[in-house]
């Protein structure tokens, strides 16, 4: 099957700017959306509030990210933070749900291409997420039902 690629951006003032680059790398024909209403297959997302988002309406992915370099390195090596996870859902349930790639380097680059062939090759394979899916919705239920409560009383 193929992959058609499209780019979901929350700031739509950026946009014009994705556009701009695109179309300077050949890319002019990826459509670029500001809503996340459009039906997506796989994410490729770095980390924040968007794999949160993403995961809600039960979209696969995968999370790369660069830190700062003199963040990433104090964090690491001066202050010795020992973060698990950087992806929300990660975070929530405590597992590696949706890889990450934090600082990605060629070698990581090799196995993301890796992931994403296998993933584009059989859809069947995104089933695998379905378990994820509910296990995160189990574990926000509780935040829900607190925001319910909390919104009738203001």
């Amino acid at each position: 099957s193929n992959i058609e690629f499209k780019l979901f951006c929350e700031t739509p003032k950026l946009i014009p700017q994705i556009k701009t680059i695109l179309l300077h790398n050949n890319c002019s024909e990826v459509p670029v959306y500001a809503n996340l209403d459009e039906q997506l297959d796989f994410a490729i997302t770095a980390p924040g509030t968007n794999t949160l988002k993403l995961a809600l309406h039960k979209i696969p992915m995968i999370i790369i990210g660069y830190l700062n370099i003199w963040v990433y390195l104090i964090a690491k090596y001066v202050l010795r933070i020992k973060i698990n996870f950087i992806g929300l859902p990660n975070i929530i349930l405590n597992k590696d749900a949706f890889s990450e790639y934090i600082q990605p380097n060629t070698k990581h680059l090799n196995t993301i291409s890796n992931q994403l062939i296998q993933l584009s090759q059989s859809k069947s394979d995104l089933d695998q997420f379905d378990q994820v899916f509910d296990d995160l919705h189990n574990a926000i239920k509780p935040a829900n039902h607190f925001y319910s409560q909390i919104t009738r009383l203001i």
